[in-house]
Order: structure tokens, then C-alpha cells, then sequence
């Protein structure tokens, strides 16, 4: 299966070669769990994944980490225990993870649902036992590779890692200069991503990390489900995705905060998406009340984006207020003079 992956194929060849090579590894063999049969084969899978993202560009990347590679990372590092009690492997997992998230914003969105942080959570737990500065320094690498430039991931590895991260900092070998400045630039991080997140406010931070993080992973998942609803024009059922993706996530805001307005900033862009999404559920499905309430939500969380104006124009259009629709229109031209979604709807109206 290796083979047949190459480096310059095409996206479509490669993703095509890549799901064959994830399959033939986790699929069941002989009545048994899929997974790696032997460290060897788990090391091999390692490699091939970390030379396959290694330089690769985002498209191809986003193919593996779509397809699963973080996954299977995870599969040869753990289907066999073998991080408490081979450092190799653990080491080429961790290789693997940085290759498949640096410079890749789905890699490190793919994080969440492949449960990679508590990996490292496991493999830092099992460090309070084992004296390794190398290891730790490594791990404390991944964590910062995989936080960077996402503020979700951050925040969660402040909340979950942030304890067993000082457990390192105390090792009897983390005299190691390297390893103290990994720990003094996460402490930073994580500092600074609270702040950011929760403002003063620490009070709520054991809540979020008891259900939050998992309840957002299943509005991602609800969400993919949604958009490959509406792209078969099931706009009923992606209605009903995208409205489950937002109770979960609105659930959080309303019970930190008391108030069902107030999101963390590090999902405002997510619970934007979904409005819009929704408000175009709405749009098809003719309830178009519904799409501009929706539509002006989009703007609360979203302010500036061309598609909050947009949708709202359709909406306000739909129900007979096409000046109001105009005007909708003329303010997102303000924020982005260019767009060509919004001159063309502007073109429209105006020829009616």
C-alpha cells in the first residue's frame, strides 16, 4: 500500500492512494481489531506518515488528516500500550503529529476529534514514572506545535495539561536548558490564551474542562454532517445538524456566563458559521424570518464578514424590504469594497 502513494500525484490519486493505505491498516484481520500487528509495522506506519505530510502542500495534508492519520498516529502508538513502554515508537508518533499539523489549520482542527491532546496527556502522565528529558521536551514541542495559531486547542491544553506541563518543569533531569525554555513558552501561551478566553474570570474553568471540549467536538462532527445534508439540498436535516451543533455549544455559553449570548471568542467564529448555515436552511426551506434572526446573529459573532451581510440581504429581500436589503448590502461594500458576492446581489436588486 506504501508504494502506491507518491509524493507529486495528483490530489486525487494521492487521496485515493492514502485511503487505501489507511484502510489496510486499521480494517479487522482475521476476526481482530485493526491496528499495527507488530512494532515494526507500527514504526513503518509512523514514518510513511511523517514523510508523506513532511513538505507537503495544505490540500495534500488536509487529505491525510481528513483521512484519518492522526487517528491512525495514535492507533500505532497506543493498540499496544506502547507508550509506557516504547519510547521509539512514542517518539515517531510525536513526529508524525508536527508533520501532519505545522502549517496546517485542518491538522490542528483535526486534533480535537482525534483526541491528540489527551494523548499527550497520557504520554506526560506516564513521565511522572520515567526521568526523560528528551521525551518530555518532545512532547512539550507537539503540544506547542499543535496549539499554535489554534485557540481552541490552547485553550484546552491550558486547562488539561497545564499541571502535569510544571510535573515536568521538576524532573530531576529538567535542568536541561531546552526543556526549561519549552516550559516557560507554553506557561506563557497558556497564560496569556486564559486571559484571552476567560478575561479574570478562572472560576469556570474545571465546568469547561469536564464537558465542553467534547461537546464541541460533536458540533464539528454535526456540522460536517449539515453541510453534506444541504449539499444534497436536505435542508430540513441540515437545519437539524447545524441546530444540534449550536444547543451544544450555546448550552456552555449559557451555563459559564448566565447568559446565552456570551460565547468564548475561541468559537465565535464556529457559531457564526453555523447561523449562516442555518439562515441558508432557512432561506430553502421559505422561513424566512427564521433565516434573518439567524442572519443578524451571524453578525454578532461574525461582525464585518460579507456573508452576514448577505445573508441578511436575502432575507430582508425574501420578505418584501428591499431598501432595507440595499442598505444591508451597502454596509458590508463599506467593510469589503470588493466582494463579489455582495455587488452582484447589490446588481440584482436593483434590476427588480
Amino acid at each position: 500500500g506504501i508504494r502506491k502513494i507518491k509524493m507529486d500525484q495528483s490530489t486525487t490519486d494521492f487521496s485515493k492512494a492514502w485511503n487505501q493505505f489507511s484502510k489496510s491498516i486499521t480494517e479487522k484481520k482475521d476476526g481482530k481489531d485493526g491496528g499495527p500487528s507488530s512494532k515494526e509495522e507500527a514504526l513503518k506506519v509512523l514514518q510513511t506518515i511523517t514523510k508523506l505530510a513532511f513538505g507537503q502542500d495544505e490540500a495534500k495534508k488536509t487529505i491525510l488528516v481528513d483521512g484519518g492519520a492522526l487517528e491512525l498516529i495514535t492507533t500505532c502508538a497506543c493498540s499496544r500500550s506502547y507508550y509506557t513502554e516504547e519510547e521509539t515508537i512514542v517518539s515517531e508518533s510525536l513526529k508524525a503529529i508536527r508533520s501532519c499539523v505545522v502549517r496546517n489549520p485542518a491538522g490542528r482542527a483535526q486534533c480535537r476529534p482525534a483526541r491528540t491532546l489527551i494523548y499527550m496527556r497520557d504520554i506526560l502522565l506516564c513521565l511522572r514514572y520515567k526521568d526523560n528529558a528528551v521525551l518530555a521536551e518532545d512532547v512539550l514541542t507537539t503540544v506547542a506545535a499543535v496549539c499554535m495559531g489554534d485557540d481552541l486547542n490552547a485553550l484546552q491544553a491550558a486547562i488539561q495539561l497545564s499541571e502535569l506541563i510544571e510535573e515536568v518543569a521538576t524532573m530531576s533531569t529538567s535542568s536541561v536548558p531546552s526543556l526549561q525554555n519549552k516550559v516557560a513558552y507554553l506557561r506563557s501561551l497558556f497564560s496569556v490564551t486564559r486571559k484571552e478566553q476567560l478575561g479574570d474570570d478562572n472560576a469556570n474553568i474545571s465546568t469547561i474542562a469536564e464537558t465542553f471540549f467534547d461537546d464541541v467536538v460533536i458540533a464539528e462532527k454535526a456540522k460536517i454532517t449539515g453541510n453534506e445534508a444541504f449539499s444534497k439540498n436536505k435542508f430540513a436535516v441540515a437545519e437539524g445538524a447545524y441546530t444540534k451543533a449550536l444547543n451544544l455549544v450555546m448550552l456552555h455559553a449559557a451555563h459559564a456566563h448566565d447568559d446565552s449570548s456570551s460565547v468564548l471568542p475561541c468559537i465565535k467564529e464556529f457559531v457564526g458559521t453555523l447561523y449562516s448555515n442555518r439562515s441558508a436552511c432557512y432561506m430553502n426551506l421559505e422561513r424566512y424570518e427564521d433565516a434573518l434572526t439567524d442572519a443578524d446573529l451571524v453578525l454578532k459573532y461574525r461582525p464585518g464578514w460579507t456573508k452576514g451581510f448577505f445573508r441578511r440581504a436575502q432575507a430582508l429581500a425574501a420578505t418584501g424590504r428591499v431598501d432595507d436589503a440595499k442598505e444591508a448590502l451597502g454596509k458590508g461594500l463599506v467593510v469589503d469594497p470588493g466582494s463579489d458576492i455582495l455587488i452582484s446581489e447589490l446588481e440584482k436588486l436593483r434590476s427588480t
